[in-house]
């Protein structure tokens, strides 16, 4: 295990994390700005758009937090699967199968955060992004904050406050830190 390795590793995942943060305070920041275009039809020109921009690259850095976490973890535990094999998946990858013989208890903690609601939401997201483009939103404002409830996804509406992905990958990541 290379401890400067694992440090730069540790202050990566702290700056996604923080841009995940800076893309929601700006969604926030958008909204104040511009409420009286609230209701109003998506045309292009509406000020309230780059709320949607904002969103997907908040998704897609949380997302990355958890990818980095694997990373983390084969280095800090000394799995040694190669890069582009550290991945989690339903059936299982490489990387887990070797982590469940070496690291059990990481193993586990990662399947639970792999198969928790948060996780399952954040997932479906990104997915649907990535391949769909856009996504409907619903967002609760208040007179100085908002929050992006979640997607709907189908029929399925996501009931997330987008703030606990950022919290909840932050626990993950210090669980694992911490070990």
């Amino acid at each position: 295990m290379n401890k400067h390795l694992l440090l730069e590793k540790r202050d990566n995942f702290s700056f996604k994390l923080s841009a995940a943060t800076y893309h929601l305070k700006t969604i926030d920041e958008i909204f104040i700005r511009n409420k009286e275009a609230l209701g109003d039809d998506d045309s292009s020109d509406n000020p309230t758009r780059p709320v949607f921009y904002h969103y997907n690259a908040f998704v897609y850095e949380i997302c990355s937090c958890f990818d980095m976490t694997l990373h983390y973890v084969n280095k800090k535990f000394d799995i040694l699967i190669e890069d582009k094999s550290v991945q989690w998946k339903e059936d299982k990858s490489r990387f887990q199968k070797a982590l469940i013989l070496q690291q059990p208890a990481i193993y586990t903690l990662i399947g639970d955060i792999y198969d928790s609601e948060w996780f399952k939401a954040l997932k479906a997201t990104r997915d649907y992004l990535t391949h769909n483009g856009v996504i409907a939103l619903q967002i609760d404002f208040s007179k100085d904050h908002v929050n992006v409830i979640n997607p709907i996804i189908g029929n399925k509406i996501f009931h997330f406050d987008c703030n606990l992905w950022g919290k909840e990958i932050s626990k993950f990541f210090n669980k694992i830190y911490s070990e």
